[in-house]
């Protein structure tokens, strides 16, 4: 597994300096957490210290051809991470155990399931991640994909086609709250804004992004959890779905396999119905 997340690092050069997007202050007024700030920090996530169990969630959604729908909501959600405004949004749930692409560490037991849940408004993209696990939430490492983190993977033109472009980003955020947005040299930077609340069974994130980064109907979209339950390196870390599709030949050749933070062609699809 550490082989795995050095050449991640070395391969493509994307976590070896901090982000260019760093904006100034707390989001919505929520206080900044002081212990989020590593080296390596792209940008610091707002947290409150309540610690807010989300209500009860809808079905679980079955497979649709990979697509993720976004429903269209009558208000724009606060930035609290807290699904209320999201509530009657499908769910899409996922399991380490059964995760797409995944890379488990020898010895690993699969502890961690999570879901997704997603909202458009005229101006943003929002969605809300829940995590749980058996063990304690880690966040000692300065890399954010060595502590218990969730990705995701926007093609903002919904192109798919291989190479990261100025639109293609791939996110992770971590538990501490600490998140970056990589590549760092892609030239276009989605702004988004988010929240990392602790609960009871793990934590939520909630994420809004500015819908002008965005194809009007459909982008491409793919999600997935690391989960580090040990500190040091992470152990787990595994995708939604995966779209079966020819691969780009040219886009990870420092790795062992086709990954979804250098080929495209991976990724699924989010539509805002």
């Amino acid at each position: 597994m550490a082989m795995r997340f050095a050449s991640l690092a070395t391969g493509l050069g994307l976590f070896t300096a901090a982000c260019s997007f760093q904006p100034d202050g707390a989001v919505d007024n929520v206080g900044v957490d002081a212990t989020s700030v590593g080296d390596d920090a792209s940008v610091v996530i707002t947290a409150d210290a309540r610690v807010i169990d989300a209500p009860a969630v809808p079905v679980d959604a079955a497979f649709e051809q990979n697509l993720i729908r976004a429903v269209a909501l009558t208000a724009a959600p606060l930035l609290d991470g807290i699904p209320t405004e999201l509530a009657g949004a499908t769910r899409y749930a996922m399991d380490m155990a059964s995760a797409a692409n995944s890379e488990l560490a020898s010895g690993y037991t699969p502890s961690m399931s999570a879901g997704v849940r997603a909202g458009h408004d005229a101006t943003h993209l929002h969605l809300f991640f829940d995590v749980a696990e058996a063990k304690p939430h880690q966040g000692d490492s300065t890399n954010t994909w060595d502590n218990d983190a969730i990705t995701f993977y926007l093609d903002g033109a919904n192109d798919r086609s291989g190479a990261y472009g100025s639109d293609d980003h791939e996110i992770i955020i971590d538990y501490r709250p600490v998140y970056g947005i990589y590549p760092t040299t892609n030239g276009t930077d989605p702004g988004i804004e988010a929240v990392r609340l602790p609960t009871t069974e793990g934590f939520t994130v909630e994420v809004r992004i500015p819908r002008s980064s965005l194809n009007a109907q459909r982008i491409g979209f793919a999600w997935g959890v690391y989960d580090d339950d040990g500190g040091g390196t992470a152990e787990g870390y595994g995708l939604w779905y995966v779209r079966p599709a020819p691969r780009c030949a040219s886009c990870c050749t420092s790795f062992t396999r086709a990954e979804a933070w250098c080929d495209t062609t991976m990724l699924g699809e989010l539509s805002f119905n």
